[in-house]
């Protein structure tokens, strides 16, 4: 159970960056989408985040683990912010308002999900730093560790729900 645990720890940055690369190709290469992510690409990239973050035993190797991961998360983290930097200036040169506007929308979902899961393991990764000036307590840890576990997964069917228009259309009785 503590293996799946971790391996799911590992597993969900990894993933959150392959979506956000995704959106990369689907907005700045739209016609070359299927060519650059074909279901062999997609399927090798899939292969290697499980390798990644299933060969991890924090257990055993916890500083090494811990180091681990947080380069995992900045460099995740760092790719996310370069995919958005893409998107936001193929956006800007974009001529129609609906478009630009069409394209936020589609990327708004994932950027909720990115900042539930990405803020609450980065104020936990700065807070071991010694010269960053703040500390956490042991149960303010263990709640930022929960609710950046639990955020995406209850946030997810909402935001993307929300883009569903059959969802977001319907009347209640």
């Amino acid at each position: 159970m503590v293996d799946i645990i971790y391996a799911r720890t590992h597993m969900e940055p990894l993933t959150i960056t392959l979506m956000a690369f995704d959106r990369l190709i689907a907005i700045s290469y739209p016609l070359r989408y299927h060519i650059i992510l074909s279901n062999r690409t997609m399927c090798l990239l899939i292969v290697v985040i499980w390798a990644i973050g299933t060969c991890v035993d924090p257990t055993m190797y916890f500083k090494i683990a811990s180091t681990l991961f947080n380069c995992v998360l900045w460099t995740n983290f760092c790719l996310i912010i370069v995919s958005y930097m893409r998107i936001i200036y193929a956006v800007i040169k974009m001529s129609s308002s609906t478009h630009r506007k069409k394209t936020f929308s589609t990327c708004i979902s994932h950027v909720v999900v990115v900042a539930c899961f990405f803020f609450p393991k980065m104020v936990l990764s700065l807070s071991q730093v010694k010269n960053i000036g703040f500390s956490l307590t042991f149960s303010i840890r263990n709640g930022i560790s929960i609710c950046s576990t639990l955020g995406p997964s209850l946030v997810n069917p909402y935001v993307y729900g929300l883009n569903t228009k059959e969802i977001r259309n319907h009347k209640r009785l």
